[in-house]
């Protein structure tokens, strides 16, 4: 072996160990203690209140007569089937009782504690995976040095670490949101059908986890409205001399109504028929809860606070107070480092993440849904 091809082997040797680091240090952190606060002879319950709702739901099922109606639509049904397929394999090998008889479980809350750890460690798993997808996607956008960073940030993020150690909904979300924006990075840079049907399969199955969900979609129309601007300027650049570009005129030349976005988009609707059925066959049921949410949601978080002065505005308060808390200073610090040096260079992988995260600040913002 030549010197060069050692120095190539010892680097990417490094790389691997660096990678594995990551990996290990994302799995430790949402693995670790999945098991407090669980149910036990001092309380016959889980601290989280919406754990609770993911059993519930899933009791309501009966698949013995194929009846998999949740009869809960405060979220859509994908969550509730992938915990339920958990506790199927948990009994399966073993490890947990499902009883259908309530005072088994007041009578043994140890049994009821293995339900909750096993969904518990599903949310988990989609945390580390959320970890992988990061740094992939950052190596697709920028390079590999980003996408370990982007990974790094993510492995150690606290409010992500906290989430993946609940029986809920938001880490697996952000899990799906994730996965869209990965094969959104393909349709940014290739002109092939795939990616947009694989990201309309993602983003439907994101709102079949929480309907906010709906919101990943918007990765697909960023990254086809860039790659065909891209595409526009390109071609203007060679018909002018010297080149005339008019970004608005070539904005206005993209069509949402191309059959690759219609395409994808039906996906989605696919996706979310197929994981949350139940939202459209009990439409008795859904579309009150649906509509409860979207008031809920309507009502900002600001009312609740009670404070005066700018500070307490919805755009405001999680910029100076939220964020800071959820993220670290430190790690948001970092992050308004890298909105600032990016904004300068505007570069089209930066639009593309802005596509999605700036429709969710406000709805996280303004909202109670979020």
């Amino acid at each position: 072996m030549s010197s060069a091809d050692r120095t190539l082997q010892a680097k990417m040797n490094r790389k691997t160990l660096v990678f594995i680091f990551i990996l290990l240090l994302a799995s430790v952190f949402r693995l670790n203690h999945l098991d407090w606060g669980l149910p036990n002879e001092y309380h016959p319950y889980s601290y989280h209140p919406d754990e609770a709702k993911q059993l519930d739901s899933i009791a309501n099922m009966d698949p013995t007569e194929l009846d998999f109606n949740p009869d809960e639509f405060i979220y859509p049904s994908l969550q509730y089937y992938i915990n339920a397929f958990a506790l199927l394999t948990a009994k399966t090998v073993g490890y947990a009782k499902i009883i259908p008889d309530i005072s088994f479980y007041i009578a043994n809350p140890n049994e009821l504690a293995k339900l909750f750890y096993v969904g518990r460690l599903v949310t988990a798993l989609f945390g580390i995976a959320t970890v992988l997808l990061v740094f992939f996607i950052g190596r697709r956008l920028y390079n590999e040095e980003a996408g370990f960073i982007a990974a790094a940030i993510m492995a150690i993020l606290p409010i992500h670490i906290i989430h993946s150690h609940y029986m809920t909904v938001d880490v697996p979300l952000t899990f799906w949101i994730t996965l869209t924006l990965f094969f959104s990075t393909y349709i940014l840079k290739e002109d092939k059908w795939w990616p947009y049907i694989l990201a309309g399969l993602s983003a439907g199955f994101a709102t079949a986890t929480k309907y906010p969900g709906v919101f990943a979609w918007l990765f697909v129309v960023g990254a086809h409205m860039l790659r065909r601007y891209v595409e526009e300027e390109n071609t203007q650049s060679v018909k002018s001399s010297p080149p005339h570009i008019q970004p608005f005129h070539t904005l206005s030349q993209i069509s949402l109504l191309e059959k690759k976005l219609i395409i994808s988009g039906l996906f989605l609707v696919l996706a979310f028929l197929l994981a949350s059925p139940y939202v459209f066959i009990d439409y008795q049921h859904s579309i009150p809860a649906i509509t409860g949410q979207w008031n809920l949601a309507k009502t900002a978080v600001m009312d609740n606070l009670g404070g005066n002065g700018f500070q307490y505005h919805p755009i405001i308060y999680p910029l100076v107070a939220a964020l800071p808390f959820l993220f670290g200073i430190p790690l948001y610090l970092l992050l308004l480092y890298a909105l600032i040096n990016n904004f300068k260079n505007a570069r089209t992988q930066f639009m593309l993440l802005l596509s999605v995260t700036v429709p969710f600040f406000f709805l996280f913002a303004t909202s109670k849904l979020a």
